[in-house]
């Protein structure tokens, strides 16, 4: 169904966007349409990945102050109520801030390789209201 999220090796791939009888079209992750909310596993500071191009995307809304590091794995929180918690997203590559920004310049890596991409797999989600 539109919205089911696409996993590979247990690492989100991206959702799906249209279905036909016979194929399917996923938004995928890095997409510069593509946004989910996210949180850092380890320190568990939320933000909004979206794609930037080249396969990257950037996490938004994460203040200077958060401990945010390269190699840092980030998750899907589930506080969309759409995507459920704890989905594998990426990792950081290069976190910094600039002097008098409101928040951090955070980059992330998305934990599928696109090169390998062979089979996906559909989660099937409840209907929209439904109790997860």
């Amino acid at each position: 169904a539109r919205g089911d999220p696409v996993l590979w090796n247990g690492a989100l791939v991206g959702r799906v966007e249209t279905v036909s009888p016979r194929t399917s079209a996923v938004l995928l992750v890095g997409d510069r349409q593509f946004r989910i909310p996210v949180r850092c596993a380890r320190s568990r500071v939320q933000g909004v990945m979206e794609g930037i191009g080249g396969g990257l995307c950037a996490v938004r809304h994460i203040p200077t102050t958060a401990d945010i590091k390269p190699g840092d794995v980030f998750i899907t929180s589930g506080v969309d109520g759409i995507l459920p918690t704890a989905l594998l997203v990426g990792d950081c590559i290069e976190s910094s801030d600039e002097s008098g920004a409101p928040f951090k310049w955070v980059i992330v890596r998305p934990a599928y390789d696109p090169s390998r991409l062979e089979t996906v797999a559909v989660l099937t989600l409840p209907p929209s209201g439904a109790a997860r």
